[in-house]
């Protein structure tokens, strides 16, 4: 029969396994996301407690193995020769802050536009639209404000189809040119047509027939 300095002492040897256990099944999903990948605790609920996940990712990031990007949010950072590790992401910092809130959300702005290729110009700042509550939110040296918007200015939000959609509306009815068009219908899958034929009807009445041209350009 163990003694109660010896149970003790077992217990705690068994905690500490536990937390060993956890914090290594943790890392390697890490790894397995790959450089880049933006994570929270949601993401390992089922290795564990929320506590014990969030006590190991505490211990990952204190040990180097991870980074922590801001409060519960965690990376795995990508690295330059020269530069050393890189800034997160921004999107996909948002993408794990606002994904744990339910509420919908479209990136807006320059920033949608770059990311459908039909402007080059690299934002200063990222603006995304959504249905909850307004803030502003750090990502390095980025700041991202979320703002609220209205459900017409939300539409096929969080998918390629909401990017195109908030792409044109920057560009505006006079900027969009031929080439944007034919260029969009042919990088864009099916998928992503039928999303905007979806919402088309929603659309500005400036915006359907370049749409509509995007959706059937082959």
């Amino acid at each position: 029969m163990l003694s109660e300095k010896g149970a003790t002492f077992s217990d705690n040897n068994r905690m500490r396994n536990d937390a060993l256990s956890i914090d290594k099944l943790i890392l390697k999903s890490v790894r397995r996301l790959g450089s880049g990948a933006v994570l929270t605790a949601r993401d390992f609920v089922h290795l564990g407690s929320r506590a014990a996940v969030d006590q190991a990712l505490s211990r990952l990031a204190k040990h180097g193995a991870i980074r922590r990007v801001r409060r519960g949010v965690y990376d795995l950072p990508k690295t330059h020769p020269s530069l050393g590790a890189l800034s997160p992401d921004p999107l996909a910092v948002i993408k794990a802050v606002l994904g744990s809130t339910g509420v919908t959300w479209q990136v807006s702005g320059a920033y949608a536009a770059n990311a459908i290729g039909i402007s080059d110009q690299v934002p200063a700042k990222l603006v995304v639209l959504t249905a909850g509550k307004p803030r502003k939110i750090q990502v390095g040296k980025t700041t991202v404000y979320v703002r609220r918007a209205a459900p017409r200015y939300l539409l096929a939000p969080g998918t390629t189809a909401g990017l195109v959609f908030q792409g044109l509306r920057w560009i505006g009815k006079d900027g969009v040119t031929d080439a944007m068009v034919k260029d969009l219908g042919k990088r864009l899958g099916a998928h992503d047509k039928k999303q905007l034929a979806d919402s088309l009807s929603k659309m500005p009445a400036w915006m359907q027939p370049l749409v509509r041209r995007i959706c059937t350009t082959e």
